[in-house]
């Protein structure tokens, strides 16, 4: 027994159980600083009751039977959570209206909150604004509101979306003649 080659170290096993903790830490860490899970998966988790578009002061709700409303729930559902940046700032109730009454912009409204899997925490919504059109539209931004939670404003975290993103729901927008 005095005689046994000492045991050598299992560097592989080492190396493979090292590379696992630090990829449960890159999926736990996120997770638990969201509050969602599936924040790896991009998409909303839930189907808008109505869907406003504003166009110059004129408002136009549609509903789940109306011309054109799949269609753009199903491109705000695929480009929304393409955010790439976070802007910052708070946003006023004149600045809400002036996006409604004065430009062109769409408005998704949710029975329930809801969760849009992306890279950053966005709270539950449920209510969404996206201008299209104006000095809001700049920076590609949209902005998020809970009326279930008592905010009638919209909040201080602005998802930014890339201009291809952008720029594809405003041209579906348009194509329905809205």
């Amino acid at each position: 027994m005095l005689n046994e080659a000492p045991a050598k170290p299992q560097l592989l096993k080492l190396l493979i159980v090292a590379v696992l903790f630090l990829a449960l830490l890159l999926y736990v860490i996120p997770s638990v600083l969201h509050g969602d899970f599936l924040w790896f998966t991009a998409g909303i988790d839930g189907t808008p009751s109505s869907v406003t578009i504003y166009r110059y002061g004129v408002a136009k709700t549609l509903h789940p039977s109306d011309n054109g409303f799949d269609k753009i729930v199903a491109v705000t559902s695929s480009e929304l959570p393409k955010v790439n940046a976070m802007g910052q700032g708070g946003v006023g109730a004149d600045t809400i209206t002036d996006v409604r009454q004065k430009h062109l912009a769409v408005e998704l409204h949710y029975d329930k909150q809801i969760t849009i899997h992306v890279n950053f925490s966005l709270g539950n919504p449920d209510d969404i604004l996206v201008p299209l059109d104006g000095w809001e539209s700049n920076d590609h931004i949209y902005y998020l509101a809970s009326k279930q939670l008592g905010q009638e404003l919209f909040g201080a975290w602005r998802p930014v979306l890339p201009l291809d993103s952008f720029n594809l729901i405003k041209s579906t927008v348009e194509s329905l003649g809205y």
